[in-house]
């Protein structure tokens, strides 16, 4: 059994609600919300679990006014 995989992203890039966590990845021009779990956290960077590789491109300064499919320039 291997451990599951994880990133550690800044902490700006996470969008907290009293819903879910989520980061924004971008593909092809549009947002992808990626719902995440939370591990170690520093100052400025929060270790994160979900469906990600360390090829996604992340959207830094993250709020939940950017949906889904929204277009990012």
């Amino acid at each position: 059994m291997s451990p599951a995989k994880s990133l550690l992203i800044p902490n700006n890039a996470i969008v907290r609600s009293t819903v879910r966590q989520y980061i924004i990845t971008v593909k092809e021009g549009k947002a992808h919300l990626v719902d995440i779990k939370e591990g170690l956290k520093t100052k400025d960077s929060t270790e994160v679990f979900g469906a990600l590789t360390g090829g996604n491109e992340v959207l830094l300064h993250a709020t939940d006014e950017i949906k889904e499919g929204t277009v990012i320039k």
